[in-house]
């Protein structure tokens, strides 16, 4: 099953080659020669009119990939992965890229894209073709820079005229997420946005911290509303429209009215309302849906088919309670949690089948229960031999 058009050569990259220098390690030259040779001044050739209509790259790097295919991961080894803008239609979207230039997946970006950051530098998401990539960064900041440029498009593809967060590393499973009316201690950095680029830092404060009550309007509203659904251990950016910012009249002389802004967010402390430090008890976490199920393979036998749906099963219940999607590299972990949720199954469905029984039983005893002419129980097919028999 093809997930590319192996012809399509690079129609979503730029006709420049300065993408080709993540795989620069890959064949490249070896400079020998430090002979100096004194160059001959060029002359200055006029700046060629940019093409609206012509891709621009605004965020690359390299990332080992993995694709999802019917319920595993399939490895697609090192591609360029960037983030590219079509300036005419205001377009943003995702590429990933072999290093002869093939095109093997493509995501449009808009302010509902769900890109998920997973444990061990992993982020996760789905293109347009509904394939899901699972995609490993050299670093947690080559990771959190990325989500960055993911937020700044989001935010500028629909033109989001409040406020918007992207995640930028995962929190811990049993982070529980900060409510209105709860307190915090958060450590950020704060940029002006120059359209879909970052601009001039204006403010950080990543050693004391700042605390803060979330709803109390004690802040701006960005940050206020921004604030809600984050976790202690988390990192996450807040991208602000200046109608919940500092609005027409701006913030001394670092932040001009009108200004857009962004803010790298890190909750250090959180505490509830109600006064106890959350993030003791784990709370099950709820990813984005995709926009359909990954597709599962034609069913050969009863008994496979069967096998694929608690598989299935398995896997999104692994997202539902935060599990990272681990690559193939990683199986012990994962067959561990596949046993214990089958475990888990076949006791709620034990507990489940007594209950009823007990409660089939009970109603039997009470009278319940019809009577033939002969005083014989009348037996529905729904209620079953309440003793269990």
């Amino acid at each position: 099953m093809a997930f590319f058009d192996p012809e399509s050569g690079g129609d979503d990259l730029p006709p420049s080659s300065q993408l080709g220098n993540l795989f620069a390690g890959d064949g490249g030259a070896d400079v020998t020669d430090l002979t100096y040779h004194r160059e001959t001044p060029k002359k200055q050739q006029p700046a060629k009119p940019v093409d609206p209509n012509a891709p621009t790259p605004i965020h690359h790097c390299a990332v080992n990939a993995f694709q999802v295919v019917q319920g595993q991961h399939q490895a697609r080894g090192k591609l360029g992965c960037c983030i590219m803008n079509i300036a005419a239609s205001n377009e943003f979207y995702i590429t990933l890229y072999s290093a002869d230039k093939r095109t093997l997946g493509r995501a449009t970006i808009s302010e509902s894209f769900s890109f998920t950051p997973q444990v061990n530098n992993y982020a996760a998401f789905y293109d347009d073709k509904r394939s899901m990539w699972s995609l490993n960064f050299a670093s947690a900041d080559a990771l959190a820079d990325f989500a960055r440029a993911v937020a700044i498009t989001r935010f500028e593809a629909s033109g989001v005229s409040t406020f918007l967060t992207q995640d930028a590393a995962a929190p811990p499973a049993d982070a529980v997420p900060v409510a209105a009316g709860d307190s915090v201690s958060v450590r950020y950095t704060g940029w002006l946005l120059n359209g879909a680029k970052l601009g001039a830092q204006f403010d950080s404060n990543t050693e004391k911290g700042f605390q803060f009550k979330v709803g109390k309007g004690k802040v701006i509203q960005g940050w206020d509303k921004g604030m809600v659904g984050c976790k202690k251990g988390g990192r996450c950016y807040i991208v602000i429209h200046a109608s919940h910012g500092y609005g027409a009249t701006g913030a001394g002389t670092k932040i001009p009215p009108n200004s857009n802004l962004i803010f790298d967010v890190k909750v250090m402390k959180h505490k509830s309302k109600s006064g106890s430090t959350a993030g003791a008890a784990p709370v099950a976490e709820t990813p984005s849906e995709p926009p359909v199920e990954v597709a599962q393979p034609d069913a050969q036998s009863e008994t496979q088919s069967s096998a694929q749906t608690t598989k299935a099963d398995v896997l999104k219940r692994m997202q539902t309670l935060g599990q990272a999607m681990v690559p193939p590299t990683e199986t012990q972990a994962k067959d561990e949690l596949l046993e214990r949720l089958l475990k888990e199954k076949e006791e709620r469905e034990a507990q489940e089948k007594q209950q009823q029984q007990a409660q089939q039983q009970a109603q039997f005893m009470q009278g319940a229960m019809q009577f033939d002419a002969t005083g014989r129980p009348i037996l529905s097919a729904t209620m079953g031999n309440p003793m269990g028999n």
